[in-house]
């Protein structure tokens, strides 16, 4: 019955539409691709309206207690070691993913399949893993080695392994090793120039004196080391040497794109063993063929004339694929080969990882397959719940802070208007005149009206003081005249204004015109030609 399920699992039904991960809710959108265990479809965020992928795979969480053990060389077709290689692909882009050429994991959840009714009989839990993860720009390299006639310039090959490169010095560092290397898994973007290594699905944490006992990768990309291991069968295994099969996976990739092809022809283990071992020299090298005039670079006439390949180009590819250089050869020592040496500088990874100890990471790539997905899973729940205490610890400290800055605002805020004026860089609302000459004083007929209709007290009023040698009777009369005067402005006027609220002032031509807040009528005051002209 087991097989059965699992057989159902293959068939992805419909997934939820909106996926809680630990972080955010994220929103599915289109269907992207699917494979034979998981699907990629694409996401958003519901908060932030960020552009994601979410990579959705289906299993049967193992129970140690009832589960058959996991037989490492059968890793790459049971179905059974679908957990494993989930969970340990969670734990490697947590760790891994702070490189700008390694695909980043914003978002994920673990749910139980409700799809299942429950346990089965072999005691496994049906659960669902969802990765969001981001949305790459570009095509995979092999896609794109096909589309410039099946080879890439040499300068474009420096920059791609320059960064690749970069990206196995990273995960390197951090004891991962990727173990599928291909042109399929990298992501290119020629606008940006930019790679980007995928699929950490068969990726895996190692410790140097621990043995690897899954073969497990693409044929064509496999190191000898690692069909070795698959053609002695149980019990034997292979010693990681630093991410030794990244790089000859790097090395086959580098040599695909400069000729077009493989550098080993076989498709099966066995045969490509045979042919590994019939091309080594004395000295322990392999033997590679070297095409002189490979095929066009690019297609659209750019470098289409046919070129050798450099010596330069032949020495980093021909230290990749050496393996006497197993035990002394490392992505960060290939960085500093001249082949790479005319590369801008790289970006660097945001140091996020948190250090492991020995004993953990022992814990994490025992040979015990059942034991290590026990321990991975284990360290996916530690990482996830230090995770979480440091964002609520994080959203805590700002919220603290915004309140603060937020207390610290409101004591400056000022009542008083002046206050308010001079906080807006404005100067304060003041009626002064503007300096008179010998004679009758001038008075703006516009400032006249505007402290009318805003209810302060005019400066003609009876309690302002004597200004320009009038006296208060006499700016009262003054006042009195000019409104006898407005009210002589022709109909015409009068039905323009009409259309304006109280209180407010527009010009129309040569008027200005004013509707007092205590008046019913509007009233038209002729301002003269020209900007600041009084009336007399």
């Amino acid at each position: 019955m087991a097989a059965d399920a699992f057989a159902q699992l293959q068939h992805q039904p419909p997934q939820p539409t909106i996926i809680a991960g630990v972080f955010s809710k994220w929103s599915v959108t289109e269907s992207i691709g699917h494979g034979s265990f998981s699907s990629v479809r694409g996401c958003t965020n519901l908060v932030t309206g960020l552009k994601a992928v979410v990579k959705s795979s289906s299993f049967n969480l193992r129970n140690p207690a009832t589960t058959a053990p996991i037989d490492p060389h059968s890793a790459t077709n049971s179905k059974a070691n679908l957990s494993l290689f989930a969970i340990r692909e969670l734990a490697c882009l947590i760790r891994a993913s702070t490189h700008p050429n390694v695909v980043s994991l914003y978002d994920f959840t673990i749910e139980a399949d409700t799809r299942q009714a429950g346990p089965m009989d072999d005691g496994a839990l049906p659960v669902r893993v969802h990765m969001v993860l981001e949305r790459v720009e570009g095509i995979e390299l092999f896609d794109y080695l096909k589309s410039n006639a099946g080879a890439v310039s040499e300068e474009e090959v420096s920059g791609i392994m320059a960064q690749l490169m970069s990206a196995l010095a990273h995960i390197h560092s951090l004891s991962l090793t990727h173990r599928d290397i291909k042109l399929d898994n990298l992501l290119y973007d020629r606008s940006t120039g930019r790679l980007v290594l995928i699929d950490f699905n068969l990726s895996s944490f190692f410790h140097p004196e621990v043995p690897l006992t899954e073969p497990v990768g693409c044929v064509h990309y496999a190191s000898p080391a690692v069909l070795q291991c698959a053609a002695r069968g149980k019990g034997f295994g292979y010693m990681p040497q630093s991410g030794w099969g990244d790089l000859w996976g790097a090395g086959v990739v580098a040599y695909g794109l400069l000729c077009g092809y493989f550098p080993f022809r076989s498709s099966t283990p066995p045969d490509l063993l045979a042919e590994l071992t019939s091309r080594t020299r004395v000295d322990g090298s392999i033997r590679l063929d070297w095409p002189s005039t490979p095929p066009a670079t690019l297609s659209g006439g750019r470098n289409s004339a046919p070129r050798a390949i450099s010596a330069i180009a032949r020495d980093f590819v021909e230290t990749l694929l050496n393996p006497v250089n197993r035990d002394s050869l490392s992505a960060s020592f290939m960085l500093c080969h001249p082949f790479l040496a005319d590369q801008p500088p790289l970006p660097r990874a945001t140091p996020r990882a948190r250090p492991i100890t020995d004993d953990t990471l022992r814990a994490l790539c025992t040979p015990s397959l059942a034991r290590q997905e026990e321990n991975v899973r284990a360290w996916v729940e530690e990482a996830v719940r230090t995770a979480v205490a440091k964002r609520e610890q994080k959203t805590a400290e700002s919220r603290d802070q915004y309140r603060a800055s937020t207390a610290s605002a409101l004591k400056r805020v000022p009542t008083d208007p002046r206050d308010l004026a001079s906080l807006a860089n404005l100067p304060p609302p003041s009626h002064h005149r503007r300096p008179t000459s010998p004679g009758p004083t001038r008075i703006r007929t516009t400032q006249l009206y505007a402290a009318q209709a805003s209810g302060r007290r005019s400066p003609l009023s009876p309690a302002s003081p004597v200004r320009g040698g009038r006296s208060p009777t006499e700016r009262t009369d003054r006042a009195s005249k000019l409104n006898r005067s407005a009210s002589t402005v022709s109909s015409r006027h009068r039905r323009a204004a009409s259309a304006v609220a109280p209180g407010q002032l527009a010009q129309f031509g040569q008027y200005v015109q004013l509707v007092p807040s205590f008046g019913s009528k509007p009233s038209m005051v002729f301002a003269g030609r020209g900007k600041g002209q009084e009336m007399p």
